[in-house]
């Protein structure tokens, strides 16, 4: 049987959370573990909780996903896929380590594909 992966979504509370939420439903062997909407908080939840993936949507207020971002530039975990609006927020969310950056407009199945491929990946849980 494959192993129960586990998710956590950064984003304010919207339509962009409505659509995602009801998306990730549909996907096996997957379980989103919660919702964050500021960089503290995802990061303690990340620390704590080791999510596989970190689904990650530039909409949050006061340049928090670009804070996420450094703050796990050095930690093994977990692999993140970034939504963003722009080529320039795509740019750089790649330069900060994003694992895959999805630009808005996105078909449910690219996220899906980018979803499993990250999640196929083994994640490096350090020593």
């Amino acid at each position: 049987m494959i192993d129960q992966k586990s998710i956590l979504i950064v984003t304010k509370q919207g339509r962009t959370l409505d659509g995602l939420q009801a998306l990730l439903r549909t996907l096996t062997g997957v379980e989103v573990i919660g919702q964050v909407e500021n960089g503290t908080t995802a990061l303690e939840m990340i620390s704590q909780n080791r999510p596989d993936l970190l689904l990650l949507v530039t909409n949050l207020p006061h340049d928090e996903a670009w804070v996420i971002l450094d703050g796990l530039r050095d930690a093994p975990l977990p692999r993140c896929l970034v939504l963003t609006d722009t080529i320039t927020q795509k740019k750089r969310a790649e330069m900060l380590g994003a694992d895959d950056v999805l630009l808005s407009g996105f078909s449910a199945a690219e996220l899906f594909e980018s979803i499993s491929s990250l999640m196929s990946l083994e994640r490096d849980g350090g020593e």
